[in-house]
């Protein structure tokens, strides 16, 4: 068991954007710590949000959790 595993409901609030910058299209998607953590498949399952690359990152700026 890890420090974060061992630290559980105690750890900060706080997430974590990752983005896959591509030619044609990007995909952004972002966890909390607390899902990362957990070790199960929740964090490879998130939503992720494509946008095209011609938008540069002002798609992602403006897109809304759904």
């Amino acid at each position: 068991m890890t420090l974060l595993e061992r630290l559980g409901s105690q750890l900060p609030c706080r997430y974590y954007l990752g983005i896959d910058a591509g030619y044609k299209e990007h995909v952004a998607v972002v966890i909390s710590l607390q899902t990362f953590v957990c070790g199960d498949d929740r964090r490879k399952q998130a939503r992720c949000v494509h946008f095209p690359s011609t938008d540069g990152f002002a798609s992602l700026r403006s897109a809304r959790r759904r």
